[in-house]
């Protein structure tokens, strides 16, 4: 994707195209891997963007009119926004897939998974690493269902997120499976 770019379509519920946007003249390249409508107005998109150095995470919230409002970045590491949701109290979580290496076109592996929660005006309120912080998750691949990570937020403000885990079955030899995790408030 050396050349594509993150667009956002925003559709009546008609299904005709009301607004979009692209990112072709910040970055090299970008990618978006999930969007969220935000209580407190707007919407949140999470993924990624090359700026000439590497992927590196982004999460971006925009207002109604998807005017941008902030944005929050990472250094180009091989970090992937994957997934992102917003709470009753327009808290922002997201779940990256980090320090990821490339294996072929199709996708990236041994990631570290890590949560973060936002404010309404971007600061960063927590993060938590998942496990021990090992590079033992699978980043986006392509044929694979469900391997993007997810997460929802229920109405008391737990954070649940799911993932596609590399599990260790010794000799250094790994077995894909489902993981999940719930988070307090």
């Amino acid at each position: 994707a050396e050349d594509e770019y993150l667009w956002i379509g925003v559709y009546s519920p008609a299904g005709e195209l009301e607004d979009q946007l692209s990112l072709p003249s910040e970055f090299d390249a970008s990618i978006g891997f999930d969007v969220a409508w935000d209580p407190a107005g707007g919407m949140v998109v999470s993924g990624s963007v090359d700026t000439g150095g590497g992927w590196q995470r982004l999460v971006r919230k925009y207002d109604d009119s998807l005017t941008e409002e902030w944005t929050v970045d990472g250094p180009s590491n091989g970090d992937f926004g994957l997934a992102i949701t917003a709470d009753d109290h327009g808290h922002i979580v997201a779940a990256f897939a980090e320090n990821c290496d490339f294996t072929d076109l199709f996708g990236y592996h041994d990631c570290r998974l890590v949560l973060r929660s936002y404010d309404q005006g971007g600061t960063m309120r927590w993060q938590h690493v998942a496990e021990d912080g090992a590079s033992e998750f699978t980043g986006p691949i392509l044929f694979r269902p469900g391997a993007k990570a997810d997460i929802e937020v229920d109405r008391y403000g737990y954070v649940y997120v799911s993932a596609l885990h590399d599990r260790p079955l010794g000799g250094g030899e790994t077995r894909a499976q489902w993981w999940a995790e719930m988070h307090n408030p």
